[in-house]
């Protein structure tokens, strides 16, 4: 069953434009499939993040990173060295992420 779309026009500053296009490029996909998929992934944020303290939040990570970091450190300091170049390795595996 095909979903029903609805065409937009949509004016974007020049860099965005431009990452979206090397991003459908990279992909092999159109300009459109890519600013859908944006969409539908950042749609449901829209109701959620004026209500968040993304300052808090990134408190919360900082305090929870820095709490492993110091027990990593104190605990196990040989692969505590080690975890770098993993945490690396995994976002490239992971999330497609190039260092």
């Amino acid at each position: 069953m095909t979903q029903r779309t609805k065409t937009l026009s949509v004016c974007l500053p020049q860099a965005s434009a431009d990452q979206i296009r090397d991003l459908a490029e990279k992909r092999g996909a159109n300009v459109s499939h890519v600013l859908r998929e944006l969409v539908q992934i950042a749609l449901p944020f829209a109701g959620f993040l004026p209500q968040c303290d993304l300052v808090r939040l990134a408190a919360n990570l900082e305090y929870i990173q820095a709490a492993i970091d110091f027990q990593m450190s104190r605990n196990f300091p040989e692969e505590a060295e080690q975890l770098p170049s993993l945490v690396i390795k995994r976002m490239a595996v992971h999330h497609g992420y190039q260092a």
